[in-house]
């Protein structure tokens, strides 16, 4: 009635959609029909570029397409993150649209904005059907997006098996990389695909590959926790001494994380409990510092163990458990007795300094209960006292004046004037964490040293007093 009566089918709304956009959206297939009869202008664009084509086919609506392209509709029309058709019917799955489309002739090595093929959309949300299609007609395998991803790597990351199977089944290279250095395998294995795995392990994708930090397969899997994936790993002979670029073998970045299956699975196969990363933490040194009990446990019980080392700095696992506030951890390695509390780093600092100057009270507590004398020590220059005191602890400085007082508490609440965070950079030698904001100091040659502004400008050094220090607000974590 309102077309007898000459409706403008032409208006468009504020978002530019013409009634021919808006129906052609809704599968209005009889409504189509009649603006079409009209003479509805195929090739109107919505505000972001969509034709009514374009909308057809991302809502698989076949009849109405079927329409539009018998009027001529142009299927090579993208909008404006250059999607066509072809792209949009891939990207939802829709195969009948597909393969309509596909019998018109579309464009199948079409990229959008990103350089994603219709093949790598596909691929990337599970399409087996559609995958199929576009394989059958010649869609190119190897043809990687913006960040160097192929179909493969798409899927491995995704985890649909199925299309894994057909790209596996079709050739697709294995060890394409993205531009990250990362092939299929590394993708799979970050994700927990372990089924993926399988079945690029059985075609002989290589173990060993390291992304552009250094990691392989068994690292990525072993920081993610993904316990099944490193048995996996693990039974095709993976290595276990393979260090990325900051010298994390997959113990040290499982034990860092607090994977305690997979801490016992490396630990069962034999690997080293002393390897040392860049800054020289075992993976005892890692664990005790985040907290992780029960990865402690694991790796102070392997038979494999010698003895508790130090870091470059002098440091051993009970004082940057103190350093961090792991109350649990600092409990147990005082209980084994293999641990001196007063061994001193590099500045002088013992485990009870640094447990004061960070203001963590019950490690404090735990410490002294073991037999460690608070007088007279030193914490980078100052008294225990003075830092309890910057720490905001008046319930610290009571203990610290009076030790054998263990039972008593203060009522005003103990809180630290700035908040402990595990996660901040912090100065090696006063060990308090730094802020960017203030600026802070790092060495040129001693990997992850870092200066606060204040021990600095006191006259402290890296370790080696011939290196240059310079300014420098990146994060030590």
């Amino acid at each position: 009635m309102l077309l007898e009566k000459g409706a403008d089918f032409t208006t468009q709304n504020n978002d530019g959609w013409t009634p021919l956009n808006v129906v052609s959206n809704n599968r209005y297939a009889e409504v189509v029909k009649m603006l079409l009869e009209k003479g509805a202008d195929l090739t109107t664009q919505n505000n972001d570029g969509w034709t009514p084509l374009n909308m057809a086919s991302s809502k698989g609506h076949t009849e109405v397409i079927k329409m539009l392209l018998e009027k001529g509709a142009d299927f090579m029309t993208h909008n404006s993150n250059s999607w066509t058709p072809m792209y949009v019917a891939s990207d939802n799955g829709h195969a009948e649209v597909v393969k309509i489309l596909l019998e018109k002739g579309a464009d199948l090595t079409i990229q959008n904005n990103d350089s994603w093929t219709p093949l790598n959309m596909a691929s990337s949300k599970g399409h087996a059907e559609v995958v199929k299609m576009l394989l059958e007609k010649g869609a190119d395998l190897t043809t990687q997006n913006n960040n160097g991803w192929i179909p493969l790597n798409v899927v491995s990351s995704n985890g649909y098996t199925e299309v894994v199977k057909i790209l596996l089944e079709k050739g697709t290279d294995l060890m394409t990389q993205n531009n990250d250095g990362w092939i299929p395998l590394n993708i799979a294995s970050s994700k927990g695909h372990a089924e993926v795995v399988k079945m690029l392990l059985e075609k002989g994708t290589d173990l060993t590959t390291q992304n552009n930090d250094g990691w392989t397969p068994l690292n990525i899997a072993s920081s993610n926790g993904h316990a099944e994936v490193v048995k996996i790993l693990l039974e095709k002979g993976a290595d276990l001494t393979t260090q990325n670029n900051d010298g994390w073998t997959p113990l040290n970045v499982a034990s860092s994380k607090g994977h305690a299956e997979v801490v016992k699975m490396l630990l069962e196969k034999g690997t080293d409990l002393t390897t040392q990363s860049n800054d020289d933490w075992t993976p005892l040194h890692v664990a005790s510092d985040r907290g992780h009990l029960d990865v402690v446990e694991l790796l102070l019980r392997a038979p494999h163990f010698s003895k508790p080392e130090v870091d470059a700095l002098g440091r051993t696992a009970l004082f940057l458990a103190s350093r961090s506030g792991q109350v649990d951890v600092v409990q147990y390695l005082l209980s084994l007795k293999r641990f001196d509390p007063d061994t001193k780093n590099y500045y002088g600092s013992t485990a009870l300094s640094t447990a004061v100057a960070n203001g963590h009270y019950k490690v404090v507590e735990l410490l002294i209960a073991a037999g460690v004398n608070a007088q007279d020590q030193l914490h980078v220059g100052r008294s225990l006292l003075w830092w309890a005191s910057r720490a905001g602890k008046p319930q610290m400085i009571k203990l610290l004046s009076h030790p054998m007082e263990l039972g008593e508490t203060f009522s005003q609440a103990d809180k630290a004037v700035t908040a402990f965070d595990t996660t901040a950079a912090w100065c090696d030698a006063c060990t308090l964490n730094v802020s960017s904001s203030s600026g802070f100091y790092s060495c040129l040659e001693c990997y992850g040293f870092v200066l606060c502004s204040d021990c600095q400008e006191r006259g402290f050094q890296c370790r080696d007093q011939a290196h240059a220090l310079i300014v420098n607000l990146s994060k030590k974590s």
